[in-house]
């Protein structure tokens, strides 16, 4: 009965030597953890939403890289008429580059 008691004992006491040592590393690793999401959720909310217009216009599934709501081309702050360039050019462009993708032909 004796030899249970320290059994026990000593069982406890490791026990208490592993929560001991163990927990400072949780606690780090926890805090890290939060700390790297804190991080890349700031990080998100300062980069633009690249999927939209300045003028708020969501430009998924466009068939030219112009927004419908304003008429900026994207990636420039003015429309395809302030660079000299016609819709149309614009079209054809984007249609020779399809068939020489389909075809598997540099331009």
């Amino acid at each position: 009965m004796i030899a249970r008691e320290k059994t026990e004992a000593a069982g406890f006491k490791m026990e208490a030597l592993l929560l001991v040592f163990i927990s400072p590393f949780l606690v780090l690793m926890v805090a890290s953890l939060v700390r790297r999401v804190y991080r890349l959720r700031k990080a998100l909310r300062a980069q633009p939403d690249l999927r939209r217009c300045r003028c708020g216009y969501a430009l998924t599934g466009l068939d030219i890289p112009r927004c419908p709501e304003c008429g900026r081309a994207i990636g420039f702050d003015c429309t395809f008429e302030d660079l000299g360039i016609a819709e149309k050019d614009v079209r054809d462009y984007i249609e020779r580059k399809k068939q020489a993708d389909a075809s598997g032909k540099p331009e």
